[in-house]
């Protein structure tokens, strides 16, 4: 999940850093939340790959619509960050397949 959290916030990084020539304090501190919310996804994704049969259909649900809520204020603080809803939801879809083709190794 750390590996998962470190490259998200990396190549967040990297596309602010192309789209305004660098990162401010207010930028960084937007990357930072951008990657929590993210974190939360990761960590939901997990306990429900994990730990599913011991969840009840309640918990289930409230894990499912947290991580919905957490993906959306990742996404629009990343469509803040790059100027672009188009660019975050590309940046997003970059990290999943790199995400997915790494499902055999360490999260």
């Amino acid at each position: 999940m750390q590996n998962r959290r470190g490259r998200f916030r990396k190549t967040l990084e990297a596309a602010v850093t192309q789209q305004h020539g660098g990162i401010s304090l207010v930028r960084a501190a937007m990357v930072a939340e951008a990657t929590l919310h993210f974190s939360q996804v990761a960590l939901i994704d997990w306990l429900l790959r994990e730990r599913l049969k011991s969840l009840t259909a309640t918990e289930i649900a409230q894990m499912g619509s947290r991580q919905a809520f957490a993906m959306g204020k990742a996404r629009t603080i990343m469509a803040e960050l790059l100027d672009s809803e188009t660019k975050a939801s590309g940046l997003l879809q970059q990290l999943q397949e790199q995400f997915e083709a790494n499902q055999g190794g360490s999260q």
